[in-house]
């Protein structure tokens, strides 16, 4: 099989100058290199949050779009897209690129 799934947590394990601990995004990268559609199962977030979607090569989902935890994923043949789920906003350190403005 030639798929892949990485999940980058956002847990940063640092603190801001009041000692509040810092947050960014959970990232999760589905990859499929096969010839044929792919079908993946979202993983649980730690929070009640969906997973939104920030990218995509193949450009048939919309930017946005959101999938809750455990849904299946169907990613077309030789395609990557990139999910992100949302953690604690009023701390987070990372500020990704808006890719929905291309």
């Amino acid at each position: 099989m030639k798929s892949l799934s990485i999940r980058l947590a956002g847990g940063v394990g640092e603190t801001d100058e009041r000692g509040r601990p810092l947050y960014g995004d959970d990232l999760l990268l589905l990859v499929n290199a096969e010839d044929h559609d792919v079908t993946f199962v979202l993983p649980d977030t730690l929070e009640p949050e969906q997973w939104k979607l920030a990218f995509d090569t193949a450009d048939k989902l919309e930017i946005g779009m959101r999938w809750n935890p455990k849904a299946l994923l169907h990613l077309p043949d030789r395609s990557l897209i990139v999910l992100r789920c949302g953690r604690n906003k009023a701390h987070s350190t990372i500020d990704l690129l808006d890719v929905s403005e291309r």
